[in-house]
């Protein structure tokens, strides 16, 4: 079977237009999405730190679309055309890392555009997965998000985004 493929990456803004609504879908994928797949499943994020960027990339461009599917969200779909629509968010990447000696990944949000909007969050091993599969790790979610300016700079503040669902602020960067 010969499935088509239509392949487009707009940035955020251009998939969203109406300000109130990328502002939801942005909420839902940092502050929701992400953190709970990270903390239900941190030995995805395990293999993922072992990866390299494009891989990295692709990952979380997929998260976002399987976000948007989840939420009912569809931006700009056109549902005529045939095959499946592959749509990427231009401003949206990852990369593996380490933090503190610990394997992790960067995402590289959209630039945010309201307080308290993420810039970045980061997803940390800090408890890999047993090798007899018995555990499957631990992992920690910080968000470098927007705050107010200080005498007209950006600012940020570092915040964890806990196993628990709560947001804890650990003050200014």
């Amino acid at each position: 079977m010969n499935v088509s493929r239509l392949d487009r990456e707009r940035p955020l803004a251009s998939w969203y237009p109406d300000p109130e609504q990328r502002r939801h879908a942005r909420w839902l994928f940092t502050c929701r999405y992400l953190p709970d797949l990270a903390h239900h499943n941190p030995s995805l994020w395990a293999e993922l730190a072992g990866e390299g960027h494009d891989a990295a990339t692709a990952f979380i461009q997929a998260r976002w679309r399987m976000m948007e599917d989840m939420a009912g969200l569809q931006p700009d779909a056109d549902p005529d055309a045939p095959g499946f629509d592959l749509r990427r968010v231009a401003d949206l990447d990852a990369a593996p890392t380490t933090i503190a000696g610990r394997p992790a990944v960067l995402i590289h949000l959209p630039e945010p555009e309201h307080m308290p909007e993420a810039y970045r969050l980061a997803v940390i091993l800090v408890e890999p997965p047993a090798a007899d599969g018995s555990s499957d790790g631990r992992a920690r979610v910080f968000a470098q998000e927007c705050t107010f300016p200080i005498d007209g700079i950006p600012a940020a503040v570092l915040c964890e985004w806990a196993a628990d669902g709560a947001h804890l602020n650990t003050g200014r960067l």
